[in-house]
Formats: structure tokens, C-alpha cells, sequence
């Protein structure tokens, strides 16, 4: 076995698994990381409930027993590793605690996501990925505070994320984002940015450009049918902010970036 070999990882739903309340009971038998982002449940692990909330995140070693009861998603990843320190490491974590900045540990999921969905071969990058993952949960500095300001909203903004991530396509503004996390605009976007360190608009343009990137390079669609497909108004338009952003046209960017056939 290498030092660490990822089981399985994605985006769990609960309400596609199971239709009863109560999942079944189960027993580990690798190393389990979960990053709550909907929480309406509460995880039983070796017979202690936790009440979750958005941005817990839960550990199970091998031997753990567990369940739930009620429904949530959550990021996870399944490893197993034959390195005695990583192990040892990996249980002095809490079964359930919080980070500080949850959007540098959401954004290590995310990226694992994009790169599962984009890449053949892509065990090496997720590897990496874990080990960011394992690195930033060893660091003493990372326990949440109860005072942290906003705190109790993280659960709308990841809410406001996930409606940009799947509609960064049309044609989207500020009221219609901070509808969809529950909030009113201006308080909205005081949240926003304090959580996120960037506006709304800055973190739809950001996903807009990140998903043109992935069209150029792995698609073949004309530079105006991609910039219609992320939401830009105008090709025009499309080329300025690509320009400004990665340092390259649209044109010029896949010509560098896509693989030689």
C-alpha cells in the first residue's frame, strides 16, 4: 500500500441513499472525513450523538461504529493509509469539531470535485489535495471560535454559493444571490464579503472565468459559444475580463493550455 490510498470521495446526499429517518448502523474500516454543508440531522458515532451544523467537520477511524439521524450533505473522502504517524494523527482529531476560514477547506473539496469531473489520471492531484486537507485539520490554529463574527450564517452563504455555482450560466444579480441564502441584500452582502473575503459579483465573475478555463482547454466550443455558456453578455466583454484576469485572450489561453493530440 502506498502512504495513503483514497477509497472513494464525492458529494453525499442522504435523501438519494436512504428514504428512512434513521441510516443504517455501520462499522469503519478506513479513515473517514466529512464536511458538513446542509445539516438538518445528528451523527451517532460509538454510541455519542453530535447535533450537526453547516461547516462540522466528522472524523471516523477503522473500528468506529456510526449512523445518522435525519438528512444532510456533506463533502467526504475515504482513505486508508499504512503510515503509522498519519494514523496516529488522524486520531487525536475530535469526531466533530469546526475550522477557522471554512472556505479554504471547502474550496480543497471543490477542487477535488473539478478535478474528478475534468481529469483522467487524476490520482496524484488528489493525493495532494488530501494531504492539504489532513495538514490544514492538524493545525492547532484551525478551531473555530465561538464569538467568530457571521459565524451563524455560514450555512446561507454556502447556500448563495452553491445557487452561483449552478447558475453562473445565466444571467444572475445581487437580489436573486441573496435569495437564495435566506438574507436580505444589503446584510447579504456585508456577510458575503466578510466570510469570503470578496463580493458576490467578485466570486461569480471568479466561477464564470474558472469554468470558461475548463471549456477552452477540454471542449471544443468557439470562444463566443463559451462565453454564452458561463454567462458573459458579450464576447467582447468575455475577452476584456479573461484578458485581464489570466493574463492571456481566450484564443491564445487554449492554444497554450490544450493538450498536444
Amino acid at each position: 500500500m502506498s502512504l495513503i490510498k483514497i477509497e472513494k470521495f464525492g458529494y453525499y446526499i442522504s435523501n438519494e441513499v436512504y428514504t428512512t429517518k434513521c441510516s443504517p448502523c455501520r462499522t469503519v474500516d478506513c479513515c473517514e472525513i466529512e464536511f458538513i454543508t446542509i445539516a438538518n440531522h445528528k451523527s451517532v458515532i460509538n454510541g455519542k450523538e453530535y447535533p450537526q451544523e453547516y461547516g462540522n467537520i466528522l472524523t471516523s477511524a477503522p473500528g468506529d461504529t456510526r449512523y445518522t439521524i435525519g438528512s444532510f450533505e456533506c463533502f467526504y473522502i475515504h482513505f486508508k493509509s499504512n503510515s503509522e504517524e498519519i494514523k496516529k494523527a488522524f486520531g487525536k482529531f475530535p469526531k466533530v469539531f469546526k475550522v477557522i476560514e471554512e472556505d479554504k477547506l471547502y474550496s480543497l473539496f471543490k477542487s477535488m470535485m473539478d478535478i474528478k469531473a475534468t481529469h483522467n489520471g487524476y490520482e496524484f492531484r488528489i493525493n495532494a489535495l488530501l494531504f492539504g486537507i489532513l495538514a490544514y485539520l492538524s493545525d492547532s490554529t484551525a478551531m473555530i471560535g465561538t464569538n467568530q463574527q457571521y459565524a451563524q450564517y455560514a450555512q446561507n452563504i454556502f447556500l448563495a454559493r452553491k445557487f452561483i455555482e449552478e447558475n453562473y450560466g445565466k444571467r444572475i444579480v445581487l437580489d436573486d444571490i441573496a435569495k437564495s441564502a435566506n438574507l436580505s441584500k444589503g446584510f447579504f452582502h456585508k456577510v458575503f464579503k466578510s466570510m469570503l473575503r470578496c463580493t458576490p459579483s467578485e466570486y461569480l465573475l471568479k466561477i464564470r472565468l474558472q469554468n470558461a478555463e475548463n471549456l477552452l482547454v477540454n471542449s471544443g466550443k468557439s470562444i463566443i459559444d463559451v462565453s454564452l455558456a458561463c454567462g458573459f453578455e458579450s464576447q467582447s466583454y468575455f475577452c476584456s475580463v479573461f484578458k485581464k484576469y489570466l493574463g492571456a485572450t481566450p484564443k491564445n489561453y487554449r492554444n497554450i493550455k490544450r493538450p498536444l493530440l
